[in-house]
Formats: structure tokens, sequence, C-alpha cells
């Protein structure tokens, strides 16, 4: 399943009073990639700004992450920031299976660093740890271990727009949480049960699209808007992505990814 995606993003920054002297925004340069079941291919990846920045440049953070870092100083009034997409985006509708063993073992180097705890993602807190514990008991692979741990919080969360918080400890506590909630508490308990999981920030579309089944016509939709999910490290396959909230070891073509962590 192939897609090609034209998008345009338009951003308008305006000073409010006499206190804004200065704006600096970030903006995420995605790149192309490949997993199992996804390719990711940018074509085009264009910014325009109203007003011409003093300051333009581009680093990388730690996960690898192209980011632009844009600085108006002082602040012109009012600044338009337009950002064109043009990405074509494959699926691999495939039987995906890992023959990766639970416990996993041997994790070193890149993998490793994604076990870790962060303040949105306390894997380390007790009662997440035994969650993860009781929910993996018996997992012959790390494939039937992952879809434990994500089913719980598919069956456990409710979708709520706007929440308090949106770290995994409320999530489960709260039991209710918008996509950055769900894709937490996955990574906190897929961390817990020493799988590594990162989190990533991308944009979902809302063109439906259509695969044919035995049983008739799946159609899916996603909403349109900033968007986040995961992927989980498979020794034998890579990274493979996952929404938490509707797909094991896949996103479909209306996603586009610009940052991982």
């Amino acid at each position: 399943m192939r897609a090609a995606i034209g998008m345009e993003v338009i951003q308008t920054y305006q000073p409010t009073g006499g206190g804004t002297r200065a704006l600096m925004i970030e903006i995420a340069e995605p790149a192309s990639f490949t997993t199992p079941t996804r390719i990711q291919q940018i074509l085009e990846h264009r910014v325009e700004y109203s007003a011409p920045p003093t300051q333009d440049t581009v680093r990388t953070d730690a996960h690898g992450n192209r980011v632009r870092v844009v600085t108006w100083d002082p602040l012109p009034g009012e600044v338009q920031v337009r950002i064109r997409y043009r990405v074509s985006a494959e699926l691999r509708l495939t039987t995906l299976e890992s023959r990766a063993p639970y416990p996993v073992a041997g994790l070193s180097g890149e993998p490793s660093r994604y076990l870790a705890a962060t303040p949105l993602v306390q894997r380390d807190d007790p009662e997440i740890q035994a969650l993860a514990r009781r929910l993996v008991a018996g997992a012959r692979s790390q494939q039937e271990a992952v879809t434990n741990l994500l089913n719980f919080v598919v069956d456990h969360l409710r979708y709520a727009i706007d929440p308090d918080q949106y770290d995994a400890r409320f999530s489960l506590d709260r039991r209710i949480g918008n996509c950055q909630n769900y894709s937490h508490l996955s990574l906190a308990l897929l961390r817990a049960a020493g799988i590594p999981a990162r989190i990533v920030g991308g944009w979902s579309l809302a063109k439906a699209w259509q695969v044919a089944t035995g049983q008739g016509t799946l159609t899916s939709k996603n909403g349109q808007g900033r968007h986040a999910w995961i992927e989980v490290y498979y020794p034998d396959l890579g990274w493979v992505p996952y929404d938490a909230q509707i797909s094991h070891a896949f996103v479909d073509t209306r996603y586009i990814r610009e940052l991982v962590g």
C-alpha cells in the first residue's frame, strides 16, 4: 500500500501586549527511514517565513533528530511560518513474526538507552513494575510480551483530548488520556519489562484508507493533527512501529514521522 502525501502547515505567531520582544521556535526536519512494515521517503520539506529571521540554524539532538532553530530578535510584529511536506509512504501488509525470546537478552548500544526512566515514563515506579511483571508472566517470546502489555493499555485507558497530565503514572491512576498518555504508559510498561521502546512524534492525516479482508472491506480513519505513537525494538527485526491506541506492528500510510526519543 502506497500513498503520496502533500501537506502544508501554517503557523502564525502574534505578539500580545508590549512584553514580547523576541521569538525562538524549533521545527523538526523529518527524515526518510525504513522499518519492517513501513517506509517513509521525504521528497520535500520546505520552510518559508513572512519575515526573515535573525538566526536560522539546524542542530542534531541526542536521538539523531535534525531540528531547525529559528530566532527573531527583535520580533518584527506578527510572523507567519509556512511548512510544506511532500512524502512518499509505503505500508507492507505482510505477516511479521519475530523469533526473539523473552526475556530479552544481549542488548547493547543504542537500543539499551531506551530502557531508561524519564519524567514522563516512570518505568521504575513500583506499581508500574509490578503490573509489567504480572502482564508478561508466562510470555515465551518478546512478541507475546509486547502484545500482553499493549493490550492492557488499550483495554484500560479511555480517550480524553485534554488530560491534566501526560505521564505514565497519571495515565495508569486515572485511566484516561490522549495519544501522549497511551504512548507514555506503553513505554513505561515495556521498559519496566526490559523491552526497548521509544516515542515517535509527527502527524496523522484524516483521509481514510481501506483494505480487503476475507469478510469484506476494512476502513480505517485517523484524526488530523499532531500525534504520538511508539516504536519497539526487536533484536531480529529492528525498530517496529505501534500505535498504542489502534495498531500493532505497523502504522498506516497516513502517518508522517518527524522525531523519535
